[in-house]
């Protein structure tokens, strides 16, 4: 599943944008996480073959707005791509500053169906922007009792990160 990124949009054959704050859809307002921003399209852009996703104010960005105070962007492949082997590489610059927590995840395939934290989440990046250096990777689950339970660990340098992939 190679992506590269040759045109000004998404492929929508592969890619699903995530829009609004989650009030209305199962996981709840702010998506299951007491997220306070809400997704917009115009929060992503590509130029040159690179995908920028913004967190923005209308004052930052006039043409970006959203319900929330925060705009920013959320992409998936839900229904259009699923994985069971193999490896997943991003390059990704980060902000830092409170309030920034750009992630890359996977949830199962069968979250319609089977609720959070059943159906599995494996968080292959988060990166909390008031912590600098500092980069963790998590599995949720559901423990023997049903209740949600993780294992996770963090990387402090750019050393210690090439070391956990290798």
């Amino acid at each position: 599943f190679p992506v590269t990124i040759k045109t000004a949009s998404l492929d929508s054959n592969t890619w699903t944008h995530d829009i609004g704050d989650g009030c209305n859809t199962s996981a709840g307002c702010g998506w299951g996480n007491g997220e306070s921003q809400s997704y917009a399209e115009c929060a992503l852009s590509i130029a040159d073959g690179v995908m920028t996703i913004s967190a923005t104010t209308a004052t930052g960005n006039p043409d970006c707005r959203s319900n929330k105070t925060w705009t920013s962007s959320k992409i998936t492949t839900y229904g259009k791509r699923d994985f069971s082997y193999g490896y997943f590489e991003a390059k990704a610059k980060v902000p830092t500053g409170g309030g920034a927590w750009p992630a890359f995840w996977l949830l199962g395939t069968n979250i319609k169906t089977t609720p959070w934290p059943q159906c599995g989440e494996i968080d292959i990046m988060e990166y909390t922007g008031n912590v600098p250096g500092r980069s963790t990777s998590a599995i949720h689950y559901a423990n023997s009792s049903g209740v949600h339970d993780y294992k996770s660990g963090a990387a402090t340098s750019v050393t210690a990160y090439s070391r956990c992939l290798s």
